[in-house]
């Protein structure tokens, strides 16, 4: 890396030079689309709107706020045409309908409950976006299959295989696979979770942040409930 130096009343400026501009850190995105044609538990719906079919949805938007503008664009009067408008196009749109539980997100304390600690359980708006920033681990626990699950062992077992020691503020990543199951049932239904344990071993390293591949943190909803309903055990 080459700069060049100005020194000006002891204090020393460094210039980063022109080949210094180049972003040298690769971002490589994770994330998945909310997408209205794949399995969650809660649809989403997406209306979409196209760049000739603007020129309508512009006329109804103006319109629908005027007095009488809704009866008066239903007798098919318009504040623009295509013909009057550059290329016949307006902006293009998608308007969605979706929870908050959709694609890749993030699940805040009070997502699971309105106490967390004996303290009311943190919101989104209230997760420190520190948090969400930091040096990341990642776990591989590919060799599990369904219903097996990760715990407290298991993450053990993982960080040892890197010779990894985990700091507090680590971001931890696991890695199950469940990623190639989007799209179907069994991704909501039979992916690899965590129990109880292996979160707690993560939170008392000082983990505050934490991610995975699957649709939840924990085992699927639908076993959960099962063992519930059989043992009445809240622990799980």
């Amino acid at each position: 890396m080459s700069y060049s130096h100005i020194v000006n009343k002891k204090e020393l400026f460094r210039l980063p030079a022109a080949e210094d501009s180049v972003h040298p850190m690769k971002i490589i995105d994770l994330s998945l689309p909310i997408d209205d044609t794949l399995v969650e538990t809660h649809d989403a719906k997406i209306d979409r709107i196209t760049h000739a079919e603007g020129v309508e949805h512009f006329n109804w938007v103006v319109m629908s706020k005027q007095p009488n503008g809704q009866e008066r664009f239903d007798k098919g009067e318009r504040v623009a045409t295509k013909e009057e408008i550059p290329d016949g196009e307006m902006l293009s749109l998608e308007i969605v309908h979706s929870s908050v539980h959709m694609g890749t997100h993030v699940d805040a304390p009070f997502h699971y409950g309105s106490k967390c600690e004996g303290k009311p359980a943190k919101q989104i708006m209230d997760v420190p976006l520190e948090w969400c920033y930091g040096p990341g681990v990642r776990l591989d626990f590919t060799h599990l299959k369904f219903p097996q699950f990760i715990g407290k062992k298991e993450v053990e077992e993982a960080l040892a295989k890197i010779n990894y020691k985990l700091k507090p503020m680590d971001i931890v990543l696991l890695y199950t696979g469940g990623d190639k199951l989007l799209g179907t049932d069994d991704y909501v239904n039979k992916y690899v979770g965590c129990t109880p344990d292996a979160i707690e071993y993560l939170l008392d390293q000082g983990v505050k942040m934490m991610g995975i591949d699957t649709i939840g943190l924990d085992r699927p909803c639908f076993l959960m409930f099962k063992e519930f309903l059989s043992t009445k055990d809240k622990s799980k």
